[in-house]
């Protein structure tokens, strides 16, 4: 009767067990709408003094925790007249010699403004506004508020 033969177990006991429900994956999607600020990197300044490949580690981290939080603010909130966060200036009243000069050598002094965005203390992010879209262009990060310093102390 038995002969000795072993049983072959079915297929289906040795195929892996894949659960009746899958977690859909998860969907990427701006916090708050498309009027979020979106911070660009293609045209960072990777060669000059002003340098984010310089940044302090622990600069570092407040400068993604802020770019976080500005993510999920409209760019009409953080750039308004008299806000803290985000301010715009004229090129051409620029006071940075040297920021002057490397915009000149980028080819970007045909820009008629630069933005910045403040990230802690003295620590500023310089960059383009795109007109008519949220993208703000990174270009200098300036730990030391050098680029625009300010009349105030410690700002």
């Amino acid at each position: 009767m038995g002969g000795g033969r072993k049983k072959i177990p079915p297929a289906s006991r040795t195929a892996p067990v894949i659960p009746k429900w899958i977690p859909k994956a998860k969907e990427f999607q701006p916090p708050s709408g498309e009027d979020c600020l979106r911070v660009r990197l293609s045209h960072l300044d990777v060669g000059g003094p002003f340098c984010l490949t310089n940044i302090e580690k622990d600069h570092f981290a407040d400068l993604i925790g802020r770019l976080k939080s500005f993510e999920s603010m409209k760019r009409s909130v953080l750039f308004a007249p008299g806000s803290d966060e985000g301010k715009v200036y004229a090129v051409a009243d620029l006071p940075n010699k040297v920021a002057k000069d490397r915009l000149v050598e980028l080819e970007y002094d045909d820009q008629t403004e630069i933005a910045r965005l403040r990230i802690s203390g003295e620590r500023r992010l310089y960059g383009f506004l795109s007109e008519g879209s949220s993208d703000f262009w990174a270009l200098w990060w300036d730990p030391e508020h050098e680029i625009w310093p300010s009349p105030k102390k410690r700002t």
